[in-house]
């Protein structure tokens, strides 16, 4: 823990020496990832070819490992063709495989550099990829670019086959980067490859980036590094507080830029040295993050100064002038620089077992979906939720999204105003339409207007002005044990006149058989939403489960009981059970054919 994010940079610079795994929950520090640094220089390049800087960091990627020697020639030839470093590349090989237009590059040929063979095909291949995306910059928008190229560089199969902490994070770092992509497209009309490179570029400039993780659930085993502003309301059970010298913590004081007259302040001033009491507030803030360890950290020396710091006087305050100054007084090793041996790089083997993918022992939190995806296929389960691995855009999930989405706006406005009918239903559907996933426009046309005429069909046959909507896209999580917590959406509720409540899901695949829904975990998750004192506070007879199945306008209702909560708590520990000690093997069947991640899975052939 950190009172500085600059503080923080040794640390990481000491754990990655060793090849220990950190995570750094700073400002900033996403697009400063060397897996991120690649992507956004691949994007960069496709948008400006004449980028010959992140064209060299496509080059130096490890996916395509191309010989740096070869890298250097190439940067010698571009230099005296004086050319930039994609068009030597693409003279290299438009005259390497004899496809070149003598009148063009024919002068070039008694100047080419000497590749070795595997560089030149590999030179083919990255070529062959920035030419796609170039013709396709108009068609498909910057994550429709950006994950082509993982398919089609190799990238994607990498992120399927994780052996280690570090490639993990690689991957967990390039699922944010994507999410990151879709916040973007969802709140810019512009979404095109040029419009986010401009966007990304111009954040990397006022130092504006995404963290690089949310800290309440770490999603792998490494040290946490955050400042103490960033510690609040969490608690770990070991603790290193570090840098606790004068000057460091507490930080010198700041001269406000525009000082507020003290005439116009109206609240009781502290008094004393507010600075301070803030710094000491800070620190034992920063103290009791602790549960069971606490590591009070200083030093003599930062960096190359020369003058001794004294140690901070929280230290003090919080230990006593006498422990403080039996430990000052023990002999201890001084090091007051690294020697050249400390950057002797850590070998692969040692690296590797540093790295090795270690259990956490912390609790679960997992969702119907999740669930419902393990039991399908262990191996998908993997892929979506703990690598993360981004998946293209599908025209099932799209449709899904737009309906639920129109249906819950129409519902927000329809509360506020009953008289609304469907055509504000429909003009919603068509403001919330997701034009993504589909196989041609003439597909997504089609799905469209079977949208609407879904929509319209709903909208006549169960929509009626007497209804009472209490809730809509409703969050919960449900403690079903110390380890094990569920958590859900309700799509909508509605109050009956009698004091019960109606919970309604919308359904827009194909109807399930009774069997299948009897046996619902998401059914029975929402019962015992129900039942929650903070939400609703219901019994179950007081409760009616409603699926609205769209494709075919049908309603299905049913009620259920305590017993089936029981029965429903033992199949989640059960299965959560299962996806703490899974290996993840894939199920095999005929819905490998539809699943998203089948370019990379084992078991597809």
């Amino acid at each position: 823990m950190v009172r500085a994010n600059n503080h923080a940079d040794p640390f990481m610079s000491a754990l990655t020496r060793n090849g220990i795994p950190y995570h750094f929950h700073g400002p900033g520090s996403l697009y400063k990832q060397p897996e991120i640094k690649d992507l956004i220089a691949y994007l960069n390049v496709v948008a400006n070819p004449e980028d010959s800087v992140s064209f060299y960091r496509v080059l130096s990627m490890k996916i395509f490992a191309v010989h740096p020697q070869d890298i250097s020639y190439l940067l010698a030839f571009s230099k005296k063709t004086a050319t930039t470093l994609l068009r030597a590349a693409e003279i290299v090989v438009y005259l390497s495989t004899g496809g070149a237009p003598v009148t063009e590059f024919d002068i070039y040929r008694p100047h080419l550099p000497y590749l070795r063979e595997d560089t030149r095909q590999k030179l083919y291949k990255i070529f062959t990829i920035i030419q796609k995306a170039t013709k396709d910059i108009r068609r498909l928008n910057a994550g429709q670019i950006l994950y082509t190229f993982l398919e089609d560089s190799g990238y994607l199969l990498t992120l399927g086959t994780i052996t280690n902490e570090k490639e993990e994070r690689a991957a967990l770092l390039i699922s944010k980067f994507f999410d990151k992509i879709k916040a973007f497209e969802s709140t810019h009309e512009d979404a095109s490859l040029h419009s986010f490179a401009d966007y990304i570029a111009l954040s990397m400039e006022l130092g504006e980036s995404p963290a690089t993780a949310d800290l309440d659930e770490p999603e792998y085993n490494a040290v946490n590094i955050l400042t103490v502003h960033g510690s609040k309301g969490l608690e770990f059970p070991v603790v290193f507080l570090v840098n606790l010298s004068t000057d460091r913590f507490p930080t010198r004081a700041r001269r406000e830029v525009i000082p507020i007259p003290a005439e116009l302040i109206k609240e009781v001033l502290p008094q004393g040295d507010y600075h301070i009491e803030e710094e000491r507030r800070l620190f034992y803030v920063a103290m009791t993050r602790a549960k069971d360890n606490l590591f009070l950290s200083t030093s003599r020396y930062y960096g190359e100064g020369k003058r001794i710091k004294k140690v901070s006087p929280f230290v003090y305050e919080a230990l006593g002038d006498e422990l403080v100054e039996k430990q000052l007084n023990i002999k201890v090793e001084e090091k007051q620089q690294l020697s050249i041996f400390d950057f002797k790089p850590i070998d692969e083997e040692t690296s590797s077992k540093s790295e090795t993918l270690l259990p956490i022992n912390r609790p679960m939190y997992v969702s119907y979906s999740q669930m419902d995806t393990f039991e399908r296929c262990a191996l998908q389960y993997k892929y979506q939720y703990i690598l993360k691995i981004p998946a293209p855009a599908n025209g099932a999930a799209s449709y899904g999204s737009s309906v639920h989405n129109a249906l819950q706006i129409f519902y927000q406005m329809y509360k506020v105003d009953r008289t609304i009918g469907l055509p504000e239903l429909l003009e919603q559907f068509n403001r919330a339409w997701i034009p993504l996933g589909y196989a041609s426009q003439s597909h997504e046309k089609r799905m469209k207007k079977v949208g609407e005429e879904m929509l319209t069909a709903f909208f006549n046959e169960y929509h009626t002005p007497n209804i009472t909507v209490i809730d809509l896209e409703k969050l919960f999580r449900l403690k079903i044990s110390d380890k094990v917590f569920v958590s859900g959406k309700i799509d909508r509720v509605d109050q009956n006149p009698d004091g019960s409540i109606e919970i309604i899901d919308y359904k827009t695949g194909k109807k399930p058989d009774e069997k299948e829904l009897k046996d619902s975990i998401q059914l029975a998750t929402y019962l015992m939403a129900a039942a929650e004192k903070s939400l609703y506070n219901k019994a179950a007879a007081d409760v009616t489960l409603t699926f609205y199945y769209l494709q075919d306008n049908s309603k299905i209702s049913m009620k259920k009981t305590q017993e089936d909560i029981i029965k429903t708590k033992e199949r989640i520990m059960a299965t959560t059970a299962k996806m703490a000690n899974s290996s993840y093997p894939p199920t095999v069947g005929p819905q490998c054919g539809f699943c998203p991640f089948k370019m990379i899975c084992e078991a597809w052939q």
